[in-house]
């Protein structure tokens, strides 16, 4: 089986009725899928050409000796097409069908607007599987490297709503609990001592076996060796029975299955502490950029905190050589003979008991196993569901929010506890919601993945997530609603981002109402970092926008919730980087915030060209101002913002940005 990118040209049947296949004209063969850690990899929306006008690719499944092929992912299966043009390859045909007496067309195909993991099977004849392999489809700007680390953070994001924080494995900016390294080290350190003794006085069995002698020198016969020697007199050599040592025990492969799993967890925490490292890189260079425009009091808060950013930083580049040096032992170790078999699930045997050190080498894969977060297998399962789901980006990016509401001290304790309910009862997270409380008096928020919203006269509404904040003394909702897209939007035409921002931002809007619920905004979150506006509309400010968020880039995660609870929610005094109440100095013209906790430092103050704002409701509008992450226009090398409504800065220079934020 070979796995290529292909264009098929298809055509609506003449005699379509209700539900049908488009018929193939023709197909075109281009490059076969690349090949990495046992997956095929294939980026959705990839095209012939590079740019906009480049004809769609899908997958073709090329197999000369299937008679059926299918694929599955979800426990849905879907069965390809033979081509009719090239009948070795396989593939999935576009779909159509008539709904209120309008023609539909599917909008995905296998490879093509359709991401996740996927199994293709092929059958012979007979409809048994005679072969299977994996495909990974991914969107189309996240590389391999992304996908990989995304699927980390979801297990690590997932383990870390179970730990307790220690201070010497805490990163404090991400308030992300880190994994024992240094009782890591010095465990690979004792059991590269212990493993070093197996390899030169390896354990051994004795295997019965049959090997062939000469006669002369044969000393005991047993029945098969008499019988062999009287039917054959003039063979010279017979087989006799003998017994051999041999060192294929069941502990080696067990011992393989150690060294397999701790090499597992370093690749795993490498991933994890490069995304870290990399947003926290981000960080500091944008922040450090503003100091000298700055007064000084502001300056000093400022270069504390891009103090912080860098003792994070480098503590992480620490412990990246340290993560290389445990590596390079464990890659070591697996390379000797004596462990190049099949891994076993590791059990409690009479060698691990008796023997000192293969006993010494269990002991340590149990200190090992102690320090990893204890998941119930139920948690196990939901784990192995997420990472593997073709809606990944949109879990990763839920546990991101709650990590964010973590980090500004909302109470998260029963998240876990909740998404596991909820997926033991549906199998699936779709419908989850949560209700979280701030420890200080500042109101209550909800979070909600795909609900479904009964509007009138539109059926059922269901946006990825749906965020709900009361603003504390205020019996009012405020609605805020956010769908995740994995386009390109930029390599693609403009219109499919003006239909994205129609269907599922202002749809959202205008359409969603509750009583004691009053909409506030609606967004896009995708993957295409080249896009970002957090304006679309000046004639309701910030109630349309769209922006990017990729794993070592999570920085407009924060300028969304920004926008939350200082703007819309107007608890302006309080720290997004750790939920304390930061000090307001208040002038006239302006309130300045400085947390006392991490020298975070913003302001509030209008615009000064306010009074020529066509909307006097506008004129008076809060513009807020970040060192970094700002909602707001942000000026290049000043600590200054355009105004969302006249698109001035301070000194009146206007910039006008397009759909993309460019």
């Amino acid at each position: 089986m070979k796995l290529f990118k292909v264009h098929v040209k298809e055509a609506k049947p003449f005699n379509s009725i209700y539900n049908y296949q488009y018929e193939e004209e023709s197909i075109e063969i281009f490059e076969e899928l690349k090949y990495e850690d046992e997956h095929f990899l294939m980026n959705e929306y990839s095209r012939e050409n590079i740019g906009r006008c480049g004809r769609l690719l899908r997958i073709g499944v090329y197999s000369p000796e299937a008679s059926k092929v299918f694929i599955q992912s979800e426990g849905i299966k879907t069965f390809l097409v033979q081509s009719k043009t090239i009948p070795e390859i396989w593939y999935e045909p576009t779909k159509g069908w008539i709904e209120e007496q309008h023609e539909q067309r599917s909008k995905s195909c296998f490879g093509m607007n359709a991401c996740g993991k996927w199994t293709i099977s092929v059958l012979e004849e007979k409809s048994t599987v005679i072969e299977e392999t994996q495909v990974i489809v991914m969107p189309s700007t996240m590389t391999y490297s992304q996908y990989k680390t995304m699927q980390a953070e979801v297990k690590s994001l997932f383990e870390n709503l179970v730990s307790s924080p220690e201070d010497s494995n805490f990163l404090k900016e991400l308030q992300l609990s880190l994994f024992r390294l240094d009782d890591f080290i010095s465990l690979i350190e004792e059991l590269r001592v212990w493993v070093q003794q197996i390899c030169e006085h390896p354990a051994e069995k004795l295997v019965r076996t049959r090997e062939k002698k000469s006669r002369d020198r044969i000393t005991k016969w047993d029945g098969p060796s008499l019988l062999e020697g009287y039917m054959f007199p003039f063979r010279e050599h017979l087989s006799i029975p003998t017994t051999i040592k041999k060192t294929s025990l069941d502990e080696h492969r067990m011992i393989r299955y150690m060294l397999e799993s701790m090499k597992k967890r370093i690749v795993h925490q490498r991933l994890v502490e490069k995304s870290a490292r990399d947003h926290l890189q981000i960080e500091w260079t944008n922040r450090v950029e503003k100091i000298a425009f700055m007064d000084r009091t502001m300056r000093i808060n400022l270069e504390k905190r891009c103090q912080s950013y860098k003792n994070d930083i480098e503590s992480l580049e620490r412990r990246e050589q340290k993560w290389l040096k445990c590596l390079s032992i464990v890659d070591l170790i697996l390379m000797e003979d004596l462990f190049n078999v099949e891994p076993l699930i590791p059990e409690l045997t009479h060698m691990f008991t008796h023997e000192p050190s293969y006993g010494a080498v269990y002991d340590l894969y149990e200190q090992f196993e102690q320090m990893i977060p204890k998941l119930q297998p139920v948690e196990k399962e939901f784990m192995e569901a997420m990472i593997n789901s073709p809606h990944l980006y949109e879990v990763w990016l839920l546990l991101q929010l709650v990590q964010h509401l973590r980090k500004i001290k909302l109470d998260c304790s029963g998240v876990r506890r909740s998404l596991i309910k909820k997926y033991k009862k549906d199998k699936k997270i779709s419908g989850w919601k949560y209700k979280f409380l701030f420890k200080e008096d500042g109101g209550e928020l909800a979070l909600c993945y795909e609900p479904e919203i009964l509007v009138k006269g539109e059926g059922k509404l269901r946006p990825d997530y749906l965020i709900l904040y009361r603003p504390r003394k205020s019996e009012e909702w405020q609605g805020h609603t956010l769908d995740a897209k994995y386009k390109p939007y930029t390599k693609i035409p403009l219109n499919v981002l003006e239909h994205d921002i129609d269907h599922s931002c202002s749809r959202y809007l205008n359409k969603i109402k509750k009583g004691g619920l009053v909409m506030k905004s609606a967004s896009l979150v995708h993957v295409d970092c080249r896009a970002n506006n957090w304006n679309l509309d000046r004639n309701r400010v910030y109630n349309l926008s769209h922006f990017s968020v990729l794993p070592g880039d999570m920085g407009n995660i924060q300028i969304y919730l920004k926008r939350i609870f200082h703007f819309y929610g107007g608890y302006k005094e309080l720290c997004l980087s750790c939920g304390n109440i930061a000090k307001k100095e208040d002038k006239i013209y302006k309130q300045t915030y400085m947390c006392q906790e991490d020298n975070e430092v913003w302001v509030s103050n209008i615009c000064k060209y306010r009074k020529t704002h066509h909307f006097n409701n506008n004129q008076n509008i809060s513009l807020m101002k970040y060192p970094s992450g700002n909602y707001n226009t942000q000026v290049k090398n000043n600590w200054d913002v355009h105004c969302p409504i006249c698109d001035k800065d301070y000194h009146g220079n206007v910039l006008v940005l397009d759909v993309f934020g460019q």
